[in-house]
C-alpha cells in the first residue's frame, strides 16, 4: 500500500514538473518573440525622422540651407511691400531712415537732387548674388561662387557710360551672398562714409570733368552680378535706377575734395612762388602754372636711423595749370630740402608725377 502511494506521488510530481516546464518554455518563447520581432512601422518612422533631423540640422552662421532641387539657396525674399513692387530697381532718398530695411517710407523717396545733396540708396532684387550666378552657370563649384562673386556698378551721365567699379568680393559675407535680395548704400553722405556706391560715385563725378556742366542731367546706375572664372564674367543688370541731377553755378564747393582738389594745409607764399617758377622751367611752355597748393600739414623730417642726425625734409604740393588744350590740370609734387651744417638749404629739388589729372573748371570759377 505504501509503495502504491509513493508511486502515485512520483507520477503526480513528474506530471506537474513537465507541465510547469512547458509553461516556462512558452513564457520564454513569448519573451524571445518580443525581443526578436522586427521593429514596428512606427519605430521605423521614428528612426527615419531621426535620420532626416540629422540631415536638416541647423546650419552655422556661415552656411545657408539649399532651398530646392536645383541647388539654389533660400533667400530672404521680399522685405516689404515696396520691395515687391520695386523688383529690379534702385530707389533713392535724401535720408537713410527713409530706406530702413523692411520699414521704408515710400512718401519720402525722391529722384530729384542737386549736386552736393546727400543721396541714399536701396537696391531691390528678386534673387541673391549666389543664385544669380548659379542660374547662369549651374555647373560652377559653389565654393568658387562664394569666394569669387561680387557686384559691378555702372555709372551713366545723360545716357553715356563713363565709369564702372567692382564692389569688393569681401563686401558681402558668404551668407549674405546666399540670402540677401536687398542692400543699402549712398551716393553722397556725411555720416555713411563707407557706404556702397559712395566712393565709386565720387570718382564717377570727378572723371566727368567738363562733361558735368551747370544745368540738368540724368544719372543712371546699374548693378550687375559678376564672377571671376577666372576672368571677370559679368551678368546682365539685376537692378537699375535713375535720378535727375542738377548742377547749379553755386553747387560746387571748391573745398569738396571728392570733386575738386585736396585742401590747402599750409600757406607759404614765398615758397609757393618758387615752386611755380621751377615748375614752369621744368615742364616747359606746354604748361601755364597758376596755383601751387601745399597739401601737407607740415614738413616731414628724415633722420639717420643710427645717429638721429637730420638729413633732409620733404613737403607735398599740387600744382594747377592750364594746359595747351585750355583744360585745368594738376600734378602732385614733392619738394625736398637737404640739411647742411645747422640749417636746411635755401634751394630745393622737386619731383612731379608723370601724368596730369584733369579737374573741372567749376572748381576755379567761384
Amino acid at each position: 500500500m505504501k509503495k502504491l502511494t509513493f508511486l502515485a506521488f512520483m507520477l503526480t510530481f513528474t506530471t506537474t514538473m513537465v507541465m510547469g516546464q512547458g509553461i516556462l518554455n512558452k513564457i520564454k518563447e513569448k519573451k524571445n518573440a518580443v525581443i526578436s520581432t522586427p521593429t514596428s512601422s512606427k519605430e521605423n518612422e521614428t528612426k527615419t525622422t531621426t535620420s532626416q533631423t540629422e540631415v536638416k540640422a541647423p546650419v552655422s552662421n556661415n552656411e545657408t540651407k539649399i532651398a530646392n532641387q536645383n541647388g539654389e539657396y533660400k533667400t530672404l525674399g521680399a522685405s516689404s511691400e515696396l520691395h515687391k513692387k520695386s523688383m529690379g530697381k534702385i530707389l533713392f532718398a535724401p535720408k537713410m531712415e527713409i530706406l530702413s530695411f523692411g520699414k521704408e517710407v515710400e512718401a519720402g523717396l525722391s529722384n530729384n537732387y542737386t549736386f552736393g545733396d546727400e543721396i541714399y540708396t536701396r537696391v531691390y532684387m528678386d534673387n541673391s548674388l549666389s543664385n544669380y550666378v548659379l542660374k547662369a552657370m549651374p555647373t560652377l563649384d559653389k565654393a568658387l561662387i562664394d569666394e569669387k562673386s561680387y557686384y559691378t556698378l555702372h555709372f551713366f551721365l545723360d545716357g553715356v557710360e563713363y565709369y564702372k567699379k567692382e564692389v569688393s568680393k569681401s563686401e558681402f559675407s558668404k551668407a549674405e551672398k546666399h540670402e540677401w535680395t536687398s542692400f543699402k548704400g549712398a551716393l553722397k553722405s556725411k555720416s555713411f562714409s563707407n557706404a556702397i556706391m559712395r566712393g565709386p560715385f565720387a570718382i564717377f563725378l570727378y572723371t566727368l570733368n567738363e562733361k558735368l556742366s551747370t544745368g540738368k542731367h540724368v544719372v543712371k546706375i546699374t548693378v550687375n552680378p559678376t564672377i571671376d572664372n577666372p576672368t571677370p564674367t559679368e551678368l546682365p543688370a539685376v537692378a537699375t535706377g535713375e535720378i535727375n541731377y542738377t548742377v547749379l553755378p553755386t553747387s560746387i564747393n571748391p573745398k569738396d575734395e571728392d570733386f575738386c582738389l585736396k585742401n590747402q594745409q599750409m600757406s607759404n607764399p614765398a615758397l609757393e612762388a618758387k615752386v611755380l617758377a621751377m615748375y614752369k622751367t621744368e615742364e616747359g611752355n606746354s604748361q601755364n602754372p597758376k596755383i601751387a597748393r601745399i597739401v601737407s600739414k607740415d614738413w616731414e623730417i628724415f633722420r639717420n636711423k643710427y645717429t638721429g642726425i637730420i638729413l633732409r625734409r620733404t613737403l607735398n604740393l599740387i600744382v594747377v595749370s592750364i594746359n595747351a588744350g585750355n583744360k585745368y590740370v594738376y600734378k602732385n609734387c614733392v619738394i625736398k630740402q637737404e640739411y647742411v651744417g645747422t640749417k636746411f638749404e635755401d634751394n630745393f629739388t622737386m619731383q612731379t608725377d608723370a601724368y596730369e589729372n584733369v579737374v573741372n573748371s567749376i572748381c576755379f570759377t567761384k
